[in-house]
Parts: C-alpha cells; structure tokens; sequence
C-alpha cells in the first residue's frame, strides 16, 4: 500500500488540543476526529464480491474491537479477497478502542467510497485495507506533524523515543511502550500493527525515528504516524493509563526574533539575572513581580506569576518559578521574548517594554478530551463571566468559584491576571479568554486559556486550595 502514501509533514498544533484532566480517563469516552484518511484510486463496484467481503471484513473488525486492542483479519476468497487490520494504541481502554474503532469504520466509507485500499488515522488508533496481502511488510511511508509553536533544545525526548523503538517490538503482544515523565512533562509512545514481526516492528520504529530525527527533534511536540508503526512524543499528557496521577502541563510562547546582535553575550548573562530577580523576588509580593535589567537599547523586561493560591506558599511558588525560568531559556534558547506556562506560575521577558499592555501575540487555548453536556458549558462559562468582576475587583487579580452541575458533577474555575495591568486592561484580557474558550472549547470538560498577561482554567476537579482563595459559588 506504500503507493497510496505520500509524505506529509503537518505543521501543527495537534497536541494543544489534548488536555489531560486530573482523574483517570481510562473509563472516559473521548471525541474522535480523524487526523488524515488515505484512499486508493483503484475502485471496486458496488454490490460486487470485493464489496460484500469489504463489508464483512469491516463487520469483523467491529466485532474484534469489543475484546481486542489490535487485530488483522482477512476476508473472501481470491481474486476478490481483503486483507485488513486495525490497532489502537496500547493505553486505551477497550471501552475506548471500540469506539474509536467503529467512528473509523464510517468514516473510511464516507472518506474513500468504493477504494480498494484505504487507511485512516486518529489520535488513538489506525484501520487500513487493501485488496493486496500487506501482512509482515513494514510500511513507513507515513507523515510527520510538529508542535509548531514551541521549539526545545532538550535531547532528552529523543533519547527517551529511541529507547521506546528499541523495548516496543519486544512487547509481545501488542508490541507497545509508553512513557510519562511527569517531572519532566515529557510523554511518549512506540507502537506497531499487529500483523508484524518483532523484526519487522523494529525495522518500521528505527526507521521512522529516523526520518523524525532528519525532521522534527527541535520542536517541543511530534510525531510520525505510519500504515505500520507510530512514535509520538508531547510535552502534553495524552496517556490515557497514569491511573489518576495529577500531571502538570508546560507550554512556551518564543518570538521569532532573536535578541540584537549589538547586544552580544550580554542578553545571556541579563536574561539569568532578570529571571534569578523574579524567582527571589516574586514570592515575597506575594506571587507576582515584574523588573527590568539592562540600560538603554539593552534593556530585558520581565514578570513572574505564581496562582493565587500559591500568595501565601513562598516555597511552592519559587519552586514553580526556577523549573519555569529553566526551561524558558531551554525552550526559546536567545529568543527576544518568550512566555513559559507552568502549571502553578509563569514567567515572561522581551526586550521590549510590554508593562500594562494586554499580551494578545502568545496565548494558548487547551481544551479537555472528554464530552460536557451544554447545560453544563453554558453554566461553566457564567461563572467565568461572573468571576471576572470578582478578579477585576480583587487587591490581587484573583477571582475563583465552582458550581454544581449535578449530584456527581461540579466545575471549579479560576482567573488571575497579572497586577502590572489596569483594572480595565485586566477585564479586557479575561473577557478575550473566555470569548477564545468558550468559542474553541464549546462543550468539553476542561479548558484554559494561557496569555502573558493573565490565565483562565476550568476543571471538574478542585485544582486549587479552596481554603486559600475565597470561593464563589456559581448559582
């Protein structure tokens, strides 16, 4: 089938969109959506042999998906015989597989009517076939995608990804491997389709980790998805069996410019200086500090927030703020300005004077995985609207709620905005974060939205001290 491929690298964002929420998502239901669908020209006429064994394959195949991760099945006699399998990735629940399993199964009919080899891909499993016997032959003519908004000079995923190609294809049965570094938000997986040898698998991953290698290894996020194997790597969680592990999420803004040359090894020594300031000083006002070093054309600026429930944590917030000023410099090595989001604080610097202004260049929309039913989005994003007036009106930018959904079911919500702006500049920056979520993130059950100037965060799971911020209520 490696004649119905082409190379394709998709410059995306891909991993933005998959947000792990804080409890085990293993017995959850996920969306699907399909990621790319390759289909023959080649075509077979309806109501003929190959039609009714291509219908009894995929019959089969649907079946299987209530007991199996990873299957290949054949279907007829020769000449009209189809060979097919599908496999979804080793972390998966079977709940899950089986219904990613049955959307790939309508969707490949309505994505390649009447081809006699077709392959589709999801984030989280793969259905291919083909009028030809594929079975045992590694096929690594597949296609690249990359976080293209962020970038790391890390070797470490690499490393990681590699060892993963090495322990996959002795794996037996699934012939998969996964990794969470939590402390390092890094996660990752190898996996091959069912069909192949051990050999075989290991000739697919040590191949396509080497086309990811000529590629893709600078940015922070990538992967390489092919008819036989795929290995991904994110700074993101999207392993879907950390047994409930609260994980923490990263994400980076880097400019595309770099600091001026005039300025020389000095934007090295005043960029560590000014993030050595916030991350002392930070703590002490009580979660948020902004300076400057430099003089002149020179000149860095910078600011350091921890979360408001963190005000009265010195140690946690510059803990936070030393892993974030880490991995800023990691991630936006010589970059004019940069943004690093962690989980409980962030940082910021430019070299140009951004104090007061409402940052609208580097922000992030992540959304969660899982379907939220409307009456609770909409009930969601009032208490986002409501808690903005509470934040504008709060000494420290704060504004924190929850409302009860149902018996089972409550949202926690929660706005901050760094205290170098007006309270007008302040709402203005909150109000285009809920417009961004509740507009990319319609009816999914989590959201938050990353600016330099202020972050918004729903969860349905308290993700912060509720006896530190002064919690309203959402009626």
């Amino acid at each position: 089938m490696a004649h119905l491929l082409h190379h394709f690298k998709a410059l995306s964002s891909f991993f933005f969109f998959l947000f792990y929420i804080y409890h085990n998502t293993a017995m959850a239901t996920l969306n699907f959506k399909a990621i790319k669908a390759n289909c023959a020209t080649t075509k077979y006429t309806e109501n003929s042999t190959f039609s009714t064994n291509l219908n009894s394959l995929l019959s089969t195949l649907k079946a299987k998906s209530t007991s199996s991760l990873s299957t290949n099945q054949t279907s007829g006699e020769a000449p009209a015989t189809v060979f097919g399998l599908y496999f979804c990735t080793g972390d998966l629940s079977q709940d899950n597989c089986q219904a990613c399993i049955q959307t790939a199964i309508k969707d490949i009919i309505d994505s390649c009517p009447t081809s006699k080899q077709a392959i589709i891909w999801y984030d989280y499993c793969e259905l291919r076939y083909s009028d030809v016997n594929f079975f045992g032959v590694p096929d690594t003519n597949g296609f690249s995608m990359i976080n293209v908004n962020e970038n790391t000079t890390s070797s470490r995923p690499e490393e990681v990804v590699s060892q993963l190609v090495q322990e996959a294809p002795l794996a037996q049965p699934l012939m998969f491997k996964s990794q969470a570094f939590i402390s390092e938000s890094l996660y990752a997986l190898a996996q091959c389709s069912s069909d192949l040898s051990s050999k075989g698998c290991g000739d697919c991953l040590t191949t396509i980790m080497a086309n990811i290698k000529a590629c893709c290894t600078s940015a922070k996020g990538w992967r390489f998805l092919a008819p036989s194997c795929w290995i991904r790597y994110e700074a993101t969680p999207f392993l879907q069996n950390l047994n409930g592990t609260s994980t923490s999420i990263t994400q980076s803004y880097c400019s595309s410019n770099d600091f001026p040359a005039s300025n020389g090894l000095n934007a090295t020594a005043q960029l560590e200086s000014l993030l050595s300031s916030l991350t002392e000083q930070a703590p002490a006002f009580n979660g948020f500090y902004n300076t400057s070093e430099g003089e002149g054309m020179n000149k860095i600026y910078g600011l350091a927030l921890c979360r408001g429930d963190l005000q009265n944590k010195k140690d946690d917030c510059q803990s936070c703020l030393k892993d974030a000023s880490k991995s800023i410099v990691e991630d936006c090595p010589n970059k004019a300005q940069a943004t690093e989001w962690y989980e409980k604080c962030f940082v910021r610097y430019s070299n140009q004077n951004f104090f007061g202004m409402v940052d609208t260049d580097g922000v992030r929309t992540l959304c969660g995985v899982e379907k939220f039913s409307a009456e609770a989005s909409n009930a969601t994003l009032n208490l986002a609207l409501r808690l903005i007036n509470d934040a504008v009106n709060d000494q420290m930018f704060v504004g924190a709620g929850k409302v009860v959904i149902s018996d089972s079911l409550t949202s926690y919500v929660l706005v901050q905005c760094t205290r170098d702006l007006s309270k007008e500049g302040c709402r203005q920056c909150l109000q285009s974060g809920v417009n961004k979520v509740s507009s990319e993130c319609n009816q999914t059950n989590g959201w938050r939205y990353l600016s330099g100037s202020c972050t918004l965060r729903f969860e349905v799971n308290p993700f912060f001290d509720t006896a530190l911020i002064p919690t309203q209520i959402g009626l």
